[in-house]
């Protein structure tokens, strides 16, 4: 859905500390346009925490993509990211793993002076039209491989929910532009790889795919990296995208017919290759109608396009 939902907030300290954990987390989150930054604000505000009340003090911000943000807070360097991230920054998170190991869960671990504080974990539930937009996908003959930036545990979890074998998950995007070009290099002569992606750490993998596709629910960047931006914020999108295209060019291919037919049948007429045998002679008129016979075909074979854009959104298992 795009929608995180914090569903646990693990402290080390009292009911206080979690209430200024809240206000620094979500002031630092503030600068952030990632889905789970706006889930921290709004869990926040839930809890009755002012979000922005520390907003004046934040400085210094620096934002890694595919690891998390930091900044400075009141004099306070505040971290929240994913583990790690904070572990190569020499954070030490020993002391709430075992607490983390079993949660199924997106986390982002909320360090302050480089001292684990909290962690959050989210849930965020599949849209009822992916598995419909999965189907149709494996139907046309495609292999789905999911690449994410999230956990194992979570990526496992939802690749096994939409039947999609091969999963890469804790993927920054460096790596994620590395597994991709893998897979292209992997690819059949004449094989072409799309990648769909919503996210600023989507945009480097969106840019190097032979197609990129972007969500318009998602980020500026993702959208100016891609080829093709879907105005639905859901995958029906791309299976009406590869279907359209595939309709384009089989209309492409068809159209050089009508362009030349009428044409190749009056030619031989008009070079009087009948006339010694039966008189027959082309008349300019009918060379004037075979000629517009000719665009009229062209114009309406590609206004069949219409009939199959309707097609693809009224079938009976549609999107």
């Amino acid at each position: 859905m795009g929608k995180p939902v914090c569903t646990n907030f693990i402290t080390l300290r009292g009911t206080e500390t979690e209430r200024q954990i809240l206000e620094v987390a979500a002031a630092v989150e503030s600068f952030s346009e990632h889905p789970l930054a706006k889930a921290i604000r709004e869990y926040a505000q839930q809890q009755g925490v002012d979000i922005n009340s520390q907003n004046e003090h934040v400085s210094q911000i620096q934002v890694t993509p595919g690891g998390g943000i930091q900044a400075v807070v009141g004099g306070k360097l505040v971290q929240l990211g994913n583990k790690q991230w904070l572990q190569s920054l020499g954070v030490d998170t020993t002391q709430v793993e075992n607490i983390c190991a079993s949660l199924d869960k997106t986390t982002v671990w909320i360090a302050v002076d480089e001292q684990i504080q909290a962690v959050m974990a989210f849930a965020d539930a599949l849209k009822p039209s992916t598995f419909l937009a999965v189907d149709q996908l494996r139907q046309m003959g495609l292999d789905l491989v999911i690449l994410s930036g999230d956990n194992e545990k979570t990526t496992a979890r939802i690749a096994q929910s939409l039947g999609i074998r091969r999963y890469f998950a804790s993927l920054s995007p460096q790596r994620k532009m590395a597994k991709l070009r893998e897979i292209r290099q992997s690819q059949p002569r004449g094989g072409k790889v799309a990648m769909v992606g919503d996210g600023i750490n989507d945009a480097p993998s969106l840019a190097l795919a032979d197609v990129g596709i972007a969500l318009a629910t998602g980020t500026e960047v993702a959208m100016a990296a891609s080829d093709i931006t879907l105005t639905r914020g859901d995958l029906t999108g791309v299976v009406f995208a590869i279907k359209l295209s595939q309709a384009t060019m089989e209309n492409v291919r068809q159209n050089p017919f009508f362009a030349y037919a009428y044409n190749l049948i009056a030619i031989p007429v008009a070079a009087g290759v009948f006339y010694p045998s039966w008189g027959i002679l082309l008349n300019p008129m009918i060379a004037g109608a075979a000629m517009t016979l000719s665009s009229i075909s062209v114009v309406t074979n590609a206004l069949r396009l219409r009939r199959v854009a309707a097609d693809i959104f009224c079938c009976p298992n549609a999107y």
